[in-house]
């Protein structure tokens, strides 16, 4: 169920491969390889619930040990784009 005030959401969103935050990693650490990893319902989610449940913590947890697990050096969590 998407909140009266979150209308539409999936189609306001879209992937940041070039957005701020992917902008300033490359001035800081040109050499850096830059790997998004998206759960794009997080914040809708959170929305509903009315806070950041124990749930919504532990799928963040998830995407963290993934990256983790598959060489990360460093994470940077974003929240998701401003809409088209």
């Amino acid at each position: 169920m998407v909140p009266d005030h979150a209308p539409n959401c999936v189609a306001q969103r879209r992937l940041c491969r070039d957005g701020p935050a992917t902008e300033a990693i490359a001035q800081a650490l040109p050499s850096a390889e830059i790997w998004n990893i998206l759960d794009d319902r997080l914040i809708d989610d959170a929305i509903v619930a009315g806070a950041v449940t124990v749930r919504l913590e532990q799928r963040l947890a998830r995407l963290i040990d993934h990256a983790v697990a598959d060489g990360a050096d460093a994470i940077l969590i974003t929240c998701p784009c401003t809409p088209i």
